[in-house]
């Protein structure tokens, strides 16, 4: 079994003791879209944030998903809800960071777009 074999195992048994619990499945979300799994991915952040809409982190995940996954209008609108959520970011490093990497985001997909 491969190392993210093994981590989507880790991360789906943990998903199946704590359904509940966001970051353990924002973390299987993230080992799918490592994976190249776009729509077991897309699934998983999706559920975390059905358990915490607020998760600036999830949404980033998807949006990035998204991207990968070639759904170039559903990654923008994605993105753009989590820079409404950054406001709220009290991190202001990771705030700076997500800011930086959605407004480098934007300027690939302008260029995947021409």
């Amino acid at each position: 079994m491969s190392e993210i074999e093994q981590a989507i195992q880790h991360f789906s048994d943990l998903v199946n003791q704590n359904p509940d619990n966001a970051e353990a499945v924002m973390n299987l979300a993230w080992t799918f879209e490592r994976q190249g799994d776009y729509d077991a991915a897309i699934a998983q952040f999706e559920s975390a944030l059905q358990i915490d809409p607020s998760n600036h982190h999830a949404l980033y995940g998807l949006g990035l998903t998204l991207l990968g996954h070639g759904d170039l209008d559903g990654a923008a609108d994605v993105l753009a809800r989590t820079e409404s959520l950054l406001d709220g970011v009290e991190n202001k490093s990771v705030l700076v960071v997500m800011a930086r990497q959605i407004s480098a985001l934007r300027y690939r997909m302008s260029q995947m777009a021409n």
